[in-house]
């Protein structure tokens, strides 16, 4: 393939590209709303014959002033062309009102698709960092309006196609020259507009990653759960730097745009005043030759600018248009792309005793070169109480997102009472379980909200007063005006209440507790908790739990006396495996000399 002919095969196929984004667009609001596509098309219909009332109009009144002068001619001419103009143009109104609140109705309904699709991603893919910048592509549509602005660009570019051929039919009965000379102006202006809008378009791309980062030192700004650090640690000058130096690179960028893009912008204006002053000429000269009349004159000079102004929105538009399509891209892109593993399967339904099996699973994270668990094996009885420790980096937290699902294996396999835990429905298996990790979340809901979540609209409230009670929460909520209808924090409500480290670590195993699930996961339950809130955690502990399988993840091997068995992870592999008596009396093994070296301090 020649050199000339790569460019003109590349544009093709970014064209076809285009035209498919265009189809898949209206098809995907469709599926919200019928009637928006319909809309638009008749809204472009009206928006397409109002013009011509200004064309035609001022015409028959000029011939009727030279001419025969009848009053009551005139008189009807200038009610009725005000009357039609006065209907066409509250009925475009009202159709674009309608549009508009179609697509913003619409736009929502995309957003919250759009953050359902974010939530049903993988997790693995959530640790993607090239993830980030894909949702915020998909995202900026959706915040920018793209829905409307698509939808009204659409029926604009229609409505300006239909325009154009009318005004094209009333100029050639004159001549063809006034169509060509504005065509080849228009065309400069569209050459030059494109360049300008170009350089806006290369410019947002390359701020892109840099408004990112702006966003991520605002939110800190605000953040409440990172405000005592901010202060105490005298961070707030080291965030402003950091903005101010994403503004400066952001300022620098954009001076040199803006530059080029006014230089661009001035040279279309004073192109299209030139346009202006030839057709204004080339129809005077007409008048003098008596080629035309007076009011045929006014009706040229209209229908020429009319068609100069539409053929310069369309070509404008069209390229808006095209930017907004290649944006929308990314958010089709995106929402289409559905979760790998798979969301059906058998069901879960009626397992109370849950056999947890580990065969010879070996996993590395995505990226990365180096195993983080190897060729592990191990079984989790029914109602087991199992211990898992081991030093920071040792594969505990691994091992439980494997359990959880969060990542498959590379090699081996998980059972659940002889189960592939892969064949089980992925919301199914979630059923399965109710973890709280160490990083746990507690949201600004209601208390009742924060522990029954998507239950809390039909949930018993004596299930969750019985979760918060044996959590060791009772006492506080008790003394709550609202109970378990107080919000948390106060973004939302001026009424909420901010707990404690310990007192939302209880409420994370409230949350736990209430899920019942045959297989409880606790990561550090303890760590923000007094050591009598800890005391009594541990000394309810079957009670908290109850016969439930349990996998208990703790530096504080202390709590160990209170499982069944232990297991201790080193190097991404089991090394130990038995109850506290039988590993605390391996002389010189490592559980040994953890738990010697913690015992030492409580002396």
């Amino acid at each position: 393939m020649t050199k000339q002919k790569q460019p003109k095969a590349k544009k093709e196929l970014a064209l076809k590209k285009d035209i498919r984004t265009i189809v898949r667009f209206f098809k995907f609001i469709g599926t919200f709303d019928k009637g928006c596509l319909p809309l638009m098309i008749v809204t472009a219909v009206v928006q397409a014959v109002t013009p011509f009332i200004g064309v035609f109009v001022p015409k028959l009144i000029i011939d009727e002033m030279l001419g025969a002068q009848r009053a009551s001619y005139f008189i009807a001419l200038v009610l009725g062309a005000a009357a039609v103009n006065s209907i066409f143009t509250v009925l475009g109104s009202w159709l674009l009102s309608r549009s508009r609140g179609k697509c913003l109705e619409i736009q929502e309904k995309c957003r919250i698709y759009l953050g359902n699709r974010v939530m049903a991603r993988d997790y693995e893919d959530m640790e993607d960092p090239n993830l980030l910048d894909e949702k915020n592509k998909a995202a900026l549509p959706m915040l920018q309006g793209g829905i409307w602005q698509m939808a009204a660009q659409f029926s604009g570019l229609l409505g300006c196609i239909l325009t154009m051929a009318g005004l094209i039919a009333v100029i050639l009965t004159l001549n063809l020259f006034i169509i060509v000379l504005i065509l080849l102006m228009v065309l400069l202006n569209i050459f030059l507009y494109q360049k300008s809008r170009n350089i806006q378009y290369e410019t947002e791309k390359k701020t892109e990653v840099i408004n990112r980062e702006v966003a991520y030192f605002e939110n800190l700004c605000g953040d409440f759960s990172v405000g005592k650090d901010i202060r105490l640690y005298g961070i707030r000058d080291l965030i402003l730097d950091k903005i101010g130096r994403c503004m400066q690179k952001v300022r620098s960028f954009v001076e040199h745009d803006w530059k080029l893009s006014s230089a661009l912008d001035g040279t279309t204006r004073a192109n299209s005043q030139l346009q202006i002053a030839l057709v204004y000429a080339y129809m005077t000269y007409k008048v003098f030759v008596g080629a035309i009349g007076i009011g045929d004159f006014t009706m040229y000079v209209s229908a020429a600018n009319s068609f100069s102004n539409t053929l310069s929105n369309f070509f404008g538009n069209l390229i808006y248009f095209l930017q907004l399509v290649h944006k929308m891209d990314a958010f089709l892109d995106f929402v289409q792309i559905h979760p790998k593993k798979k969301l059906e399967g058998k069901s879960t339904q009626g397992i109370r005793d849950c056999e947890i099996q580990f065969k010879d699973v070996s996993f590395r994270y995505p990226r990365s070169k180096e195993y983080v668990l190897r060729h592990v094996s191990v079984t989790i009885h029914p109602g087991e109480k199992l211990s898992v420790v081991g030093l920071n980096g040792a594969g505990k937290t691994t091992f439980i997102k494997l359990l959880t699902r969060m990542y498959d294996p590379d090699e081996g396999e998980i059972l659940i009472n002889g189960v592939n835990i892969q064949e089980y429905g992925y919301q199914e298996y979630l059923k399965l379980l109710a973890v709280v990790f160490q990083d746990f979340k507690t949201l600004a809901f209601t208390i009742r909200e924060n522990i029954a979540l998507e239950e809390s609209g039909s949930a018993d409230p004596a299930k969750i007063l019985d979760a918060i009670e044996r959590a060791g929460l009772k006492e506080k909520v008790e003394s709550l005006p609202k109970g378990i209808d107080t919000s948390l924090y106060k973004i939302f409500d001026e009424d909420g209440i901010e707990f404690s480290g310990g007192q939302n670590q209880k409420l994370a195993i409230a949350r736990a507790i209430y899920k019942d699930a045959p297989i409880v996961v606790l990561d550090e339950p303890t760590a923000a908790l007094d050591p009598i809130s800890e005391f009594e955690i541990y000394s309810h502990f079957n009670r908290l739990i109850g016969d439930k399988t349990t996998i208990y993840i703790s530096h504080r091997l202390s709590s160990c006396r209170f499982c069944d068995r232990i297991i201790v992870f080193s190097g991404g592999q089991i090394v130990q495996d038995g109850s506290h008596d039988e590993l605390v009396s391996q002389t010189g093994s490592q559980y040994e000399q953890m738990y010697h070296t913690q015992a030492k301090y409580y002396v």
